[in-house]
Order: C-alpha cells, then structure tokens, then sequence
C-alpha cells in the first residue's frame, strides 16, 4: 500500500524508491526482456522518471526507441513494459513506454531510462463488501463546505488548545457518497453503494469537478479499495495549469452547497458512459476550459461552435425541420427537377431546398428559446459571433464592452445547453446580467 510518507513525497515532488529488482519487456514478437536494478522518482516537473542497469547486456553505446517515422503511429512493437519491486517488497508495473539506452562502460551496463505516464501497484485487503476510491489532486480548489474538521494543538506533549476549520463538503450523488476535503490540496472521496466500483469512475468524478469548477483537474494518486483487492496507481502531472477566465456554471459563496446538486445531475449523466475516456460531453467541457486560457477570440469561437456540437450531438432533431416540411421540399424539388428551366440551374436549385432539410442549428436554438432553456438575448450573442468568427472576421472591429457581455452571454447559453441536455432543474449564475442568480427550468427535449 502507499503510506503517508510516499503521498507526501510525491506531492513535494521528492518521491524516490530504490528498486533491487526490475524487468523490461518489449512488446515486439519475440522481444528480448531487461533485467536488474535502479529507481524510480518523481522530478520537479511532476514527472515520473524510471532508470535501470541491465548487467552484462550487448547492446549498442545507444539507442532509443519510440522515433519511427516522421507522421506515422508508432507501432506497438517499439513499446516496453516494466515490472519492478521496491525495497519495501511491494511490485509496481508500468505499460506502453518508450525507453532509450545507453551504455556505461564504467559499470559494465546498460542504463535503460525513461518517463512513465502511470505507475500502478496492487496488494491484498482483508476481505469485504466496501468499494471506495480517494482520489489526490495536488491543486488547491474553494469549493463551499457543510462540515468542520477540529484539530489540536499540543505543546511538550500536552495539549493546548483546539481549532475548527470548514473544509470538507459531503454530500450523495448517483447513490454513491462523496467526501471533498480542499485541506492543503484537494482530496476526493469516494464511497460506491455496492461492489464492484463502475469502470471509469475515477474519470466521471474528475469530469464533474471539472464541470462544476470550470477548471482542468488531473489527479495524481489514485487509490481503489474493492473486496479484497487494494489498487494504487500514480501519474505524472501535466504541463502547469494554465490561468483560464471561463466562470463557474455556479458563483459559488461560502455556505451555499445547492452547487452539489448541479454535480450530482452531471455526475448521474456522465457515469453511464462505460470505460476511461472521457465522456463525449466532457469533451466539450474540457475544450471551453482550455480556450478560456487564450484570447477572448479564441473563447468566443470555442464556446459558439462548440454550442453548435452540443445541438448536433445531442438535439439534432430540434435543429431540422419536420416530416411536413421535408415532404413539401421533396415536392418543390420534382417540381423543379421537371422543369424546363436549365440543368445547371435547375441543380442549383435542388441543392439550395436540398439544404432546408439539413441541420440548422438557428433552427434548435428558436425552440430553447421559446421553451424557456435559454434567453433571447443569449441566442443573439451566439448569432453576432458565431457569424463573425465563422466568416474569419476580427472581433476588434466590435466595441470591447459589447464583446464582453457577448461573451458572458455565450458562456450562460453554453451552460444552459447543458443543464437541459442533463436535465439539471435549478440554480445557476447568469454573467451576461451582472452575476445574478437564476433558476433554470426542467426541458423535455423529446417534446419539443
């Protein structure tokens, strides 16, 4: 199991365990497997480093793998696997990495080094029913909280006084139950009504933070407790967070946890997507968030197209006419094929009432509008820009304070989108009316 030392260390990035024993596998038919000792280590990039000296090998002075050819895939034949076992006698494996050697005449060996995306290590629990995961983030997050911790302070061994702090947030969503402690970084725990714990759940947790915090989250440590099985992996970090502009679907304020509710409903959406990848929506999530960290044009395009996704993934058939028009189109079009008017007109023609019938995502938007999902003047900030932006105009030639509220606007509209594609019913934060607190309605998207 990891102990406290080890989380500590990789969150100060000083983690290090000597390892007497490694294997390196290659994945090629009939690869050849490295043997011998070294290390493994978290640098100051958060990445984590791995180094071995297979003894006794032949191989040239160097060589690295994973180059391939230039805009090709490279082939799964260039990957190793690793599989070590620590001072401690715990035994860690590693998959899919791309090592490079180089001999070291002094020793007589090769150094086989390299990154190491995910490290993962499994050992026996006493036997039971509990599945749970914590999940370490190593980033500090504000989030409100509705539960005190207490801490004691002592001086030569005896105690001398006591504190309380309001740092944890509890609360159920999708019947499992979560503890979020923002402490010294942000900690998730995680509780599943029964065995086994749903695949991805790590992923599905991570996106709705994400979506509630509007902001990237990567965790770090992972720990699964399932039956009789204890799983810890551990990953690199990412490149450094990047300061993003995109505002919380929610302003969130000290006490108010009604934000819990929106995660629960996105938490509910998302978790019935099977496997780690991340969910479809998610997607959209994570690439406003990650346009927010540029410009306010990028922002703009970002959150319009992405608008569009949204309406073409999820309410495609509000954005394209009815049976009854499309059977009116079809006539207007044998009328015109019939014609005597000149072919190549006559294929003009068809191809414009052929366009009627296709997607229009103006069309979708009419009926959000209508139905209460979202507001006029939202959907008229996504046809001033999403115009603009689509026909490679500058948004400079616009007042800055108009390109601003436009931009808030888009921000609600994209959140509504949402809120009605999850069916969330509740409390949000409109930007594009100084901050103010609304309350969206339940949508039937099948009956509109």
């Amino acid at each position: 199991m990891l102990y406290p030392k080890d989380i500590a260390t990789i969150k100060e990035r000083t983690w290090e365990i000597d390892c007497p024993e490694m294997v390196l596998r290659s994945r090629a038919s009939g690869g050849t497997s490295y043997k011998g000792p070294g290390w493994i280590k978290v640098n100051e990039s958060e990445t984590i480093l791995f180094k071995l000296y297979a003894r006794d090998e032949e191989r040239p002075d160097h060589e690295t793998f994973g180059g391939g050819t230039f805009g090709k895939i490279i082939p799964d034949s260039d990957y190793f696997d690793l599989e070590v076992q620590d001072s401690t006698g715990r035994r860690w494996s590693a998959e899919r990495l791309l090592p490079h050697s180089e001999r070291n005449w002094a020793m007589s060996s090769v150094m086989w080094s390299g990154d190491v995306r995910s490290l993962l290590h499994r050992d026996a629990l006493p036997g039971g029913s509990h599945a749970s995961l914590i999940l370490r983030f190593f980033t500090d997050v504000d989030f409100p909280c509705n539960t005190p911790t207490e801490s004691q302070t002592s001086v030569a061994g005896e105690p001398s006084g006591r504190s309380w702090a309001m740092n944890i947030a509890k609360f159920t969503a999708a019947g499992h139950d979560l503890l979020l402690d923002k402490g010294d970084s942000l900690v998730a725990h995680v509780t599943a009504p029964r065995a086994p714990l749903a695949a991805g759940l790590d992923s599905r947790v991570t996106e709705s933070l994400q979506f509630v915090f509007a902001r990237r989250l990567w965790w770090r440590v992972c720990e699964h407790f399932e039956a009789a099985t204890y799983t810890a992996e551990v990953r690199s970090g990412l490149a450094e967070e990047p300061r993003t502009r995109l505002q919380r679907p929610i302003a969130m304020e000290p006490g108010d946890v009604r934000v819990w509710a929106l995660f629960n409903r996105y938490f509910v959406y998302v978790l019935g997507e099977e496997g780690s990848e991340p969910h479809r929506l998610s997607q959209f999530i994570h690439s406003a968030i990650e346009a927010s960290a540029g410009s306010l044009q990028a922002l703009a395009l970002t959150l319009s197209v992405g608008i569009e996704g949204l309406l073409r993934t999820w309410c495609a058939e509000l954005c394209t006419p009815s049976p009854e028009v499309r059977e009116e189109v079809a006539k207007a079009r044998d009328v015109i094929k019939e014609s005597s008017v000149e072919k190549g007109v006559r294929d003009t023609i068809a191809g414009i009432l052929g366009m009627m019938t296709g997607f229009h995502a103006q069309r979708g938007i009419e009926k959000l509008v209508n139905a209460g999902a979202i507001a006029a003047r939202e959907a008229d900030a996504w046809k001033k820009l999403r115009n603009k932006r689509a026909h490679g105009d500058l948004l400079e030639s616009m007042d800055f304070q108009v390109i601003l509220d436009c931009c808030f606007a888009l921000t609600v509209m994209f959140y509504r989108v949402v809120f009605t594609i999850i069916g969330y019913e509740g409390r949000y934060t409109d930007y594009g009316d100084g901050a103010a607190q609304r309350e969206h309605p339940k949508v039937d998207l099948q009956n509109l």
